[in-house]
């Protein structure tokens, strides 16, 4: 093995394991800052594995709403409030999504990570059951860690968003042609298992992320049997909506949560937690009035929040990363983080073809959660957004080998 060779596959070796270090900090709260150690290795692989191939898009998004970001310290009314975000969480993400996209320079080193998020999701249900008291009907599965003082900065929403994403790698495995039936077996349990406790969980974002990705594979997969596929996803609805409004388990968590959604979109919502949302995102505009250019600084939104006489004392933050961002950095910074979100959609309309479709509807899986998600500080949000980065760089390097091979 020649020296070039070794020491890229040491740095390949780093990267894996700062990855999947990252993916299990979240609920591995038990060794303190085990996420800063995610991070020195995305650091340390980015040192031994060269120069860096910058792609300047992502670089350049990145930068501009990082800059502002940082300014706003100048005028956040908590600076304390404003570094803990940036320096705890925003710089340990971006460690690991430079590195990310340094790595992903082929569809197989896709399918490596796309493993990492898969396992992690097979370990995260493990170490919820493990660590619950016991399971009872009508509780939402892991909603007795947020009892645990160690375990305050995991939450059940957290818990069920991650499934998803584990569900969704491994579905991208699973797609691949070279998968035996034992190993399509495995896959498929693992994704009834992650399944139903993701929506065990109770949280409604998971409904969202599994039916939009379904159903518009499932067009793409059954468009020229029109008929057929719209059947066949009337029927999985169907089938779906009555599970979780008649098997009790289901009902308890996410049928009646469910409800409770659509009686809030039909303004007939009673429940505590929708209608605080919804004055949560009503304060936040009238906030962001008072300051729209610039906000009032990256962070801040619980700031604002904990004075209000309806929230004080909470630190709650928007449920909205829209409003989030309008608040914290006004409409520049509103713009600056959208622009990059932007510039996937509208790269992705540009040609046809499956990886291209993929790139289509995980954007629009971001834009919709983001109406009750902050994802401007989520890991596992900015993780799928450089992936997505990186899937239009190789298509679009792919595109320029074919048109140098015609001439």
């Amino acid at each position: 093995m020649n020296a070039s060779l070794k020491r890229f596959s040491i740095a390949d070796f780093v990267y894996l394991s700062g990855l999947f270090v990252m993916l299990i900090s979240q609920y591995l709260t038990v060794i303190t800052n085990i996420k800063f150690i995610g991070a020195a290795l995305c650091l340390i692989y980015l040192l031994l594995s060269g120069n860096i191939n910058f792609d300047k898009k992502y670089y350049r998004w990145i930068l501009s709403f990082n800059v502002l970001f940082l300014l706003s310290f100048l005028w956040s009314p908590n600076v304390k409030v404003s570094a803990i975000v940036f320096f705890s969480h925003l710089i340990p993400y971006y460690l690991l999504t430079f590195a990310t996209i340094k790595y992903f320079s082929s569809y197989q080193k896709l399918d490596t990570i796309c493993f990492a998020v898969f396992v992690s999701g097979l370990i995260l249900i493990a170490y919820v059951a493990n660590n619950m008291d016991e399971f009872v009907l009508g509780e939402r599965f892991g909603s007795d860690l947020n009892d645990d003082p160690e375990e305050r900065a995991w939450n059940v929403n957290s818990i069920g968003m991650c499934f998803s994403y584990s569900i969704f790698a491994g579905f991208f495995l699973f797609n691949k042609k070279n998968v035996g039936l034992i190993r399509k077996a495995l896959f498929i349990s693992s994704f009834i298992l992650m399944g139903f406790a993701a929506l065990l969980t109770g949280s409604r974002k998971v409904l969202l992320m599994l039916v939009i990705p379904i159903f518009y594979f499932s067009y793409n997969r059954f468009k020229k049997h029109f008929l057929l596929g719209l059947v066949l996803l009337l029927v999985l609805v169907g089938a779906g909506y009555y599970l979780i409004m008649n098997v009790e388990a289901l009902y308890t968590t996410i049928g009646q949560r469910t409800e409770d959604m659509f009686a809030v979109l039909s303004g007939n919502g009673t429940g505590y937690e929708d209608n605080s949302r919804q004055l949560l995102a009503l304060k936040g505009l009238e906030w962001w009035q008072d300051n729209p250019i610039l906000g009032v600084g990256i962070n801040c939104f619980k700031e604002l929040s904990n004075v209000d006489p309806l929230f004080r004392g909470k630190h709650w933050y928007a449920h909205n990363n829209y409003v989030e961002l309008l608040v914290d950095v006004g409409v520049v910074g509103f713009f600056l983080y959208y622009r990059g979100v932007y510039y996937l959609l509208r790269e992705s309309l540009k040609k046809k073809s499956n990886a291209m479709s993929f790139v289509f509807i995980m954007t629009i899986m971001v834009l919709v959660l983001d109406t009750g998600n902050v994802s401007y500080y989520d890991m596992r949000v900015q993780l799928l957004i450089v992936i997505l980065f990186g899937i239009l760089r190789l298509e679009k390097k792919k595109n320029l080998i074919k048109s140098y091979e015609a001439s």
